[in-house]
């Protein structure tokens, strides 16, 4: 429904409520000849004569459909141009490595929609976690009990690379200044292949994910529906008009 506006609302600013009239309209004080919100303003300032013009607005639906394309182009990136859009789905990879023995980790991604876009994370294993969470440590006896007695083990994903992709991180098991027997050095190894193949896997899920989220915010049934909620108004061509 079309409705005027005050003199007193913002043009492209943030909305402010105001009294109606009778009719249920806001009115838009405008010197005839003069069009825009900072032209109408230095008038206003100035204290020159003004005439009333009504000025229709229209919410998103309410536009014609050529002009609906256009502002939801326009608007594209409305959901994802800010930091922090990815929080929802990043706190919930940091929860899920915490409870797969990962410690202090980081994320890291790249995208969307570029050749070497990807994701992955750095963190410390926490050994015994880890075993416990794969369900390993049955075939770890060995490996825990020398890790315990003797052993000196840190294990760590570090990335090593100019990009973010699923296997730009190398991972290493140091067994620092106590050198693993040589009955425990194979389980060293196989723990070593674990963590190598799970974090390039992990990685392309992050990514995956990441990447649906983003497409879905981006897509034309979020964009309108971000309109809607925060009542963007526009004139007949799409121009948006905040009152």
């Amino acid at each position: 429904m079309a409705r005027k506006a005050n003199e007193n609302d913002q043009i492209q600013g943030t909305p402010k409520e105001k009294g109606r009239d009778k009719t249920g309209f806001k009115t838009l004080p405008a010197k005839e000849g003069i069009s825009g919100g900072a032209e109408i303003r230095q008038c206003l300032r100035r204290g020159e004569p003004m005439r009333q013009e009504t000025i229709s607005l229209y919410q998103f639906d309410e536009l014609s459909e050529a002009v609906k394309k256009k502002m939801l182009d326009k608007h594209r990136h409305i959901n994802v141009d800010y930091d922090g859009w990815d929080d929802w789905a990043l706190e919930d990879w940091y929860a899920k490595l915490k409870n797969l023995g990962y410690e202090d980790v980081k994320i890291y991604y790249s995208g969307f929609g570029s050749q070497g876009d990807g994701a992955c994370f750095v963190a410390t294993v926490n050994i015994d976690q880890y075993l416990s969470a794969h369900k390993l440590k049955t075939e770890s006896r060995a490996l825990l009990k020398w890790q315990k007695e003797d052993g000196d083990i840190t294990a760590y994903i570090k990335h090593n690379h100019r990009y973010y992709f699923s296997t730009s991180t190398e991972v290493y098991v140091d067994e620092n200044n106590q050198p693993a027997p040589s009955h425990i050095q194979p389980l060293l190894n196989r723990l070593e292949e674990y963590i190598k193949k799970e974090r390039a896997d992990l990685g392309n899920e992050i990514y995956r994910e990441l990447e649906e989220s983003y497409f879905n915010l981006t897509g034309d049934e979020a964009i309108g529906e971000t309109l809607r909620i925060n009542e963007y108004e526009f004139l007949e061509d799409g121009q948006q008009m905040n009152v």
